[in-house]
C-alpha cells in the first residue's frame, strides 16, 4: 500500500459553463466515495469531463466544450498541496489556457507536464474496465495492465505470432503428408530403381546373338565332324583337307569352352513385366520422398513447439519479475487470469477489486480516480466500491444515475440541486478578476 500522505487529492472543484454545466461547485470527500448523481443529461458527466480535462490537458477536450449560449468557461480544480489549477475555456483558442499556481500565489512554469506525472492515469474507469464484451476488449484490458506495469510483449508476442504461423503451415503439411502416406503403395519386393527397358533390350539382343553364335559353332561342329569322316574314307586324296578340318574343329571347340549358354526365359520374363516393375519403384521412391518430408516437417514443428514454449517462459519471467501487486492476477492467452479463471467470468465483486487495485497502481502520486457507468453497480458492488476506495485511501469521484440517498451530490440543469440562484452566484474566477482590478 502507497503512502497516501504524499499522493495528491482534490480539496474543491469549480465548473462553469463547460457542455451542459452552467455552474456547479463541490468539496468531494478526501477518500472514499463521492457520488455525483441526477438525471440523465443534466450535467454529471459534464462535470468529471470538466474535471478531467483541467487536470490532463487539452488531448481530452471536446470539440465544444462551452456551454451553448456562453463565450467563456472555466474549471478551477484545488488540491490538497495548496496548488490551485485553473483551465480557461472559449471559442478561439482550442484547449483553453492554463495556470497552475501555488499556495502562496506563484505561477509554475510548465504547468501541464507538471500536472501530467501525478495524474497521468486519470483517465482510467475501473467500471469501464471490468465491462468487457469481447475477445478485443480483453486484449485491450490486458494491455492496461502490462502499460501499468511497464510491461511490453511487443517483442515476445511477434516472435510467438511468427512461430505459431508457421507451426499452424507445417503442422497443416503434415496433415496432408500423413494422408499421402496413408494411401501410398509400397512394394517391398520391388526393385530400388526403375529399370531401363532400353538397357533391358539390349541385354536381350546379346543374349541373342550369343546363343546364335553357340548354336552356329554347335552345327559347326557336326558338320566338321562328318566331312572328317568323309575325309577319312579318302584319306589319301583329301589328307590335307581332313588335317584343316581338324584344326577347324579344335578351334571352334576351344571358342565353345570358354562359352556358356544364358537362360533368355528370365529376361523376357523381366521384359514382361517391367512396366509393372518400374510403377512400384517409383512408388516405392515416392513414399520415400514423403517419409523423409514428413520427418522434417515433424522436427520442424517439434522445434517451433519449443520456441513457443520458451516465449511462454520469457514471458512468465518478465511477469514474475513485474511483481504484480495484485494478488491472484495474472497473464492469459486471450486475457487476464484471476484466481485461476478468466478475469471476466469472475465475480462482480471480483473484478471491482482488481479495477480499483489497477487504478490504485496507475495513478502512484494521485489519490483521485475518476467512475463515470456507476449506474452499471448494484447497492452491493457500490458499497464494496466505497470500502475499497477508503482501505486503499483513494477518492473517487463517480457519477450515478440516482436521486437517492447515497448521492452526495445532485446536479439538475447544470447546476447542484439546492444551489444559489443564478442571478446571486458568484464564481471565484469573476471574484478573482474583480480583486485584481
Amino acid at each position: 500500500m502507497k503512502d497516501n500522505e504524499d499522493r495528491l487529492y482534490i480539496t474543491g472543484i469549480e465548473v462553469q459553463n463547460f457542455k451542459r454545466i452552467d455552474l456547479v461547485r463541490m468539496v468531494p470527500h478526501a477518500k472514499g466515495v463521492t457520488i455525483i448523481g441526477g438525471e440523465n443529461a443534466q450535467g454529471k458527466s459534464s462535470f468529471l469531463d470538466a474535471t478531467m480535462a483541467a487536470l490532463a490537458g487539452a488531448k481530452v477536450l471536446p470539440d465544444r466544450p462551452l456551454r451553448g449560449g456562453t463565450e467563456e468557461g472555466h474549471a478551477i480544480v484545488d488540491l490538497n498541496n495548496g496548488l490551485v489549477v485553473e483551465r480557461t475555456f472559449n471559442k478561439t483558442k482550442k484547449g483553453g489556457d492554463l495556470i497552475v499556481k501555488t499556495k502562496d500565489g506563484h505561477t509554475i512554469n510548465g504547468a501541464q507536464t507538471a500536472l501530467d506525472d501525478p495524474f497521468g492515469g486519470i483517465g482510467f474507469d475501473p467500471v469501464r474496465f471490468i465491462d468487457v464484451k469481447n475477445p478485443k476488449e480483453e486484449r485491450e484490458q490486458m494491455q492496461q495492465l502490462q502499460d501499468a506495469l511497464g510491461l511490453d510483449f511487443t517483442g515476445l508476442d511477434c516472435r510467438k505470432d511468427n512461430a505459431f504461423s508457421e507451426r499452424k503451415s507445417i503442422n497443416s503439411d503434415i496433415k496432408k503428408l500423413d494422408g499421402t502416406l496413408a494411401t501410398s503403395e509400397s512394394y517391398p519386393d520391388a526393385p530400388d530403381n526403375e529399370i531401363s527397358l532400353v538397357d533391358l533390350t539390349q541385354e536381350y539382343k546379346d543374349a541373342s546373338l550369343n546363343n546364335s553364335r553357340i548354336n552356329f559353332l554347335q552345327e559347326q561342329i557336326t558338320t566338321s565332324h562328318k566331312r572328317a569322316e568323309e575325309i577319312e574314307g579318302e584319306i589319301d586324296r583329301l589328307r590335307q583337307e581332313l588335317l584343316a578340318s581338324r584344326d577347324d574343329m579344335d578351334d571352334y571347340n576351344e571358342e565353345l569352352h570358354g562359352v556358356r549358354e544364358i537362360d533368355t526365359a528370365a529376361i523376357e520374363s523381366k521384359m514382361s513385366t517391367i512396366e509393372e516393375d518400374n510403377r512400384r519403384a517409383r512408388a516405392n521412391h515416392d513414399r520415400a520422398l514423403i517419409e523423409t518430408d514428413l520427418k522434417q516437417k515433424k522436427k520442424a514443428s517439434e522445434a517451433l513447439t519449443e520456441e513457443l514454449k520458451k516465449i511462454d517462459t520469457e514471458k512468465r519471467k518478465m511477469v514474475e519479475e513485474a511483481d504484480i501487486p495484485i494478488e491472484g492476477l495474472d497473464f492469459g492467452e486471450e486475457g487476464l487470469i484471476y484466481k485461476g479463471i478468466s478475469l471476466k467470468d469472475a465475480s462482480d465483486s471480483e473484478k471491482i477489486t482488481v479495477a480499483i487495485a489497477l487504478a490504485d497502481i496507475l495513478s502512484p502520486k494521485s489519490r483521485v480516480v475518476l467512475i463515470r457507468r456507476g449506474s452499471d453497480l448494484d447497492p452491493k458492488t457500490l458499497r464494496h466500491v466505497a470500502e475499497l476506495a477508503n482501505k486503499r485511501g483513494l477518492q473517487v469521484l463517480m457519477e450515478r444515475v440516482s436521486t437517492g440517498d447515497e448521492v452526495d451530490y445532485i446536479i439538475e440543469d447544470g447546476k447542484v440541486q439546492g444551489a444559489e440562484k443564478p442571478a446571486e452566484k458568484e464564481t471565484r474566477k469573476s471574484r478573482g478578476h474583480r480583486n485584481n482590478s
